[in-house]
């Protein structure tokens, strides 16, 4: 019998939206030192979610996805790989080189600093061109980039999550961080509020101008 040869699956879940069209981004940072991690885990890790237009609502992302955080020369054996395989621009590849040696220069600080790919399953389908550099400088001080092909974003106002009950939850993350660059969430609101009491947004902003 012939054998036949599998062709790779592609990936399943689409890249990250280009940065002008991103209109909130929350970022999780996650420690599982107390949980092992499971094959194909690391002990750090960044989960990312994103909303484009319409209602923001934290329940219904319209995209997420969990960035395990690596030793940042992993990635950059990853991306030279790829620069000599033909599948990476020169202009690409000068992106991760640049982070590289960004996070040795953290590193040299005292800070701990990883990379990480943003990917698709099955498997290691990494996207070419996003990618993140996280610096961990303290218990509670943390700040990340989000390399996203010609933009980035950065996150730099990383605090605790809000508890819910006395206890948190053993899956809760350590460290959250929200890119609302335009005050889209404070506008939704607003609109939320004119509406509940009945009146237009521009007399709900006077009101508050006023006062």
């Amino acid at each position: 019998m012939a054998s036949q040869t599998k062709a790779q699956a592609g990936p399943l879940l689409p890249r990250l939206f280009p940065v002008d069209s991103i209109r909130v981004l929350q970022a999780q940072f996650f420690d599982n030192s107390a949980n092992p991690p499971k094959q194909g885990q690391s002990q750090f890790a960044l989960k990312l979610f994103a909303w484009t237009e319409g209602t923001i609502d934290f329940q219904k992302p319209h995209w997420w996805r969990v960035v395990q955080l690596l030793e940042p020369s992993k990635v950059l054996t990853w991306a030279t790989s790829k620069r000599e395989a033909g599948q990476m621009t020169a202009d690409q590849f000068g992106l991760y080189q640049m982070a590289y040696e960004g996070a040795a220069r953290m590193i040299e600080d005292g800070s701990r600093a990883w990379m990480g790919h943003i990917g698709s399953p099955p498997g290691k389908h990494y996207f070419v061109g996003q990618f993140v550099l996280v610096r961990w400088e303290g218990e509670d001080t943390l700040r990340a980039v989000v390399f996203n092909g010609d933009g980035n974003i950065l996150l730099d106002g990383f605090q605790k999550p809000r508890k819910r009950g006395r206890i948190a939850q053993a899956n809760a993350p350590k460290l959250v961080a929200l890119y609302d660059p335009d005050a889209a969430l404070q506008h939704q609101a607003d609109i939320q509020e004119a509406n509940r009491r009945g009146v237009t947004l521009a007399a709900l902003l006077q009101e508050r101008r006023a006062t």
